[in-house]
């Protein structure tokens, strides 16, 4: 592992975000990008290669607690629902999870795990939701402005990125030393 993946490492299990360092090799996307609250959103996992045992789905971390659901595709086809199962939630014969009226509460990690007859795969993706207010429910009269979904998608990533730099010459300096 290059420093710069220790890096970022130490920076996300210091917050908590890692239990253990994890090899994410499934590519997770969400469709829409930006759900807004009340709406739907879809994550899908990449198609597998292999044939599909089972499909695992989590909520922030592998925790048996944060376990959503697991699904076995056909000719099976059996969902059991798990401890972090809210009742909006469905699994797609792809392994695809759809959320039903998403919440701020929906903003999290989640996490995928596939069990194929080859190997067993896991992905993460950061769910964001956007909370849009319509002209209609505004109690203020004056004009207001908001902030795109591109704009606060490009203000969490420079977070992530500062704040990795950070850690990196908080470690570089600490491993040199104090050298004047």
């Amino acid at each position: 592992m290059g420093k710069g993946a220790a890096d970022s490492h130490i920076l996300f299990s210091s917050f908590g975000f890692l239990e253990a360092e994890q090899n994410f090799t499934l590519l997770i996307t969400v469709q829409p990008w930006f759900p807004q609250v009340g709406g739907e959103v879809l994550l899908i996992p990449e198609e597998s290669k292999e044939k599909v045992d089972t499909c695992s789905w989590f909520r922030w971390d592998t925790a048996e607690k944060n376990q959503i659901l697991v699904y076995q595709p056909p000719p099976v086809k059996d969902v059991q629902y798990k401890a972090s199962y809210t009742g909006r939630e469905s699994v797609n014969t792809d392994c695809s999870l759809q959320i039903k009226n998403i919440s701020v509460s929906d903003i999290t990690y989640y996490i995928m795990q596939r069990n194929t007859t080859k190997e067993s795969e896991v992905g993460q993706i950061f769910l964001v939701v956007i909370v849009s207010v319509s002209p209609e429910k505004r109690t203020d009269t004056k004009k207001t402005t908001s902030v795109s979904g591109g704009a606060i998608a490009g203000i969490f990533v420079a977070c992530i990125v500062g704040a990795v730099f950070l850690v990196g010459l908080i470690s570089y300096t600490v491993t040199q030393g104090f050298v004047r």
